[in-house]
């Protein structure tokens, strides 16, 4: 059977897709493309490796259902959709390939996914969504049929997991792809100019430029971990610490 997806990635679309590593993080701003990455990548792996389930996840049901899903299910061939239970929020291909979709607000429902191998797994706005998630998801990764690997697209919050794991302690199956609302040609043309003209400072760093930064209303907005942390001594006299905040 042949199947055609009229998906025409840009640059950093076609880095996330091509990289063979584990665990893969497309991290953008605004409008960036980076659910429709994700969803394209799930669709792709369902495509190839028959038989296997995934596990899609996202912040809330709400967020999961009116962008997460409704962006993989717009753009999946309906020839290929065997079963989908909204109920049960489980689609079954007609290759035998499975996919579950969870809200991680619920730390039941994610605890259920304990019980489950699972072949691939994509968290959609991972930065909302705690480290327990990720760290139960790579657990269940173990079902050889399929590429056991995980991928997560969000736009940065801070220095948070998401942050920990792909920028400051990545490890060699760790790789990510960066990328501002700017970089994506599709957008309509008025779209950035409305960002810039709406957001400034650090918030438009994050929300436009896909960048990890502190938050609005820190006291010292430009600090950074990387130039103003260092390792020092503890200074000791008359058997007192000293601190200095300057």
């Amino acid at each position: 059977m042949e199947i055609i997806i009229n998906y025409k990635p840009y640059n950093k679309q076609k880095k996330f897709h091509n990289s063979k590593k584990k665990f893969r993080a497309f991290i953008g701003g605004l409008g960036s493309g980076k659910t429709l990455a994700g969803s394209i990548e799930a669709i792709r792996t369902m495509i190839k490796y028959p038989n296997t389930m995934g596990a899609i996840l996202a912040p809330t049901y709400p967020l999961l259902r009116d962008s997460t899903i409704r962006t993989m299910l717009e753009w999946m061939p309906r020839k290929l959709i065997k079963s989908y239970n909204r109920t049960e929020q489980h689609l079954t291909l007609i290759n035998g390939a499975e996919c579950i979709f969870r809200p991680c607000d619920d730390i039941n429902s994610i605890d259920r996914l304990r019980n489950i191998q699972l072949g691939w797994g994509w968290i959609d706005e991972a930065s909302l969504t705690p480290e327990y998630v990720y760290r139960v998801i790579i657990g269940r990764l173990r079902d050889k049929k399929g590429p056991m690997n995980l991928w997560v697209t969000t736009t940065p919050k801070g220095f948070n997991w998401i942050w920990e794991k792909w920028v400051n302690k990545p490890t060699k199956n760790h790789y990510m792809v960066t990328s501002s609302s700017r970089e994506n040609k599709y957008l309509p043309k008025d779209y950035v100019p409305m960002l810039q003209a709406e957001y400034t400072g650090v918030f438009a760093k994050q929300e436009i430029e896909g960048e990890f930064v502190g938050f609005e209303g820190l006291v010292y907005p430009d600090f950074s971990r990387n130039i103003h942390v260092k390792p020092m001594k503890h200074i000791i006299e008359n058997g007192r610490i000293v601190g200095v905040d300057i």
